[in-house]
């Protein structure tokens, strides 16, 4: 009968660790920036999924601009969705939080 106390405030315990990292990581993602470039343009996104800014580099072939933007685009936020999976994982100690992405 103890043993169950005593694993249920194990995990107890662990679900409050869980809300404390989701929550601290709610509040560091938008913080940071992703960059990626193609051809002439660079994009950088947030941690929040946000365009934080498009550089386009003088002599960038003009028809070339809108798929390189695009490219960048959706390479950095690729990168800022792994990294998030990548610190989900650490904060969940493993454990799968479908749909949390």
């Amino acid at each position: 009968m103890f043993g169950n106390l005593g694993q249920m405030a194990s995990m107890l315990g662990r679900v409050k660790e869980i809300q404390a990292g989701m929550k601290a990581l709610k509040e560091e993602m938008p913080n940071l920036e992703f960059a990626s470039a193609c051809g002439g343009v660079t994009a950088v996104v947030s941690g929040d999924f946000a365009v934080k800014r498009l550089e386009v580099a003088p002599g960038t072939d003009p028809a070339s601009i809108a798929g390189c933007a695009r490219e960048a685009v959706n390479q950095a936020l690729a990168l800022a969705k792994q990294t998030l999976r990548d610190k989900m994982q650490e904060v969940t100690g493993g454990i799968d939080l479908p749909g949390m992405i």
